[in-house]
């Protein structure tokens, strides 16, 4: 899956996933998915870190942190 769009409503983002052309053929669809910034860092790596909608946190290094933490820089 690939990152196409995030949305930003406070703490919380807003991540849409596209399917590559494979999963496709698989018939998964599009998905967007919640997660929150908790405010705080990681020691190491100094990336934000996020929970996910079902209370699990994404792990330093995470794809998806990288993401979000990239896009906040943007603007």
């Amino acid at each position: 899956m690939k990152i196409t769009d995030i949305k930003q409503s406070g703490d919380i983002y807003i991540v849409t996933f596209k399917p590559t052309w494979i999963e496709k053929i698989f018939g998964i669809k599009d998905v967007s998915k919640i997660f929150k910034d908790t405010g705080n860092q990681y020691t190491f790596g100094n990336q934000s870190v996020y929970i996910r909608q079902n209370g699990k946190k994404l792990g330093n290094g995470n794809w998806i942190a990288q993401e979000i933490d990239a896009w906040k820089l943007r603007f």
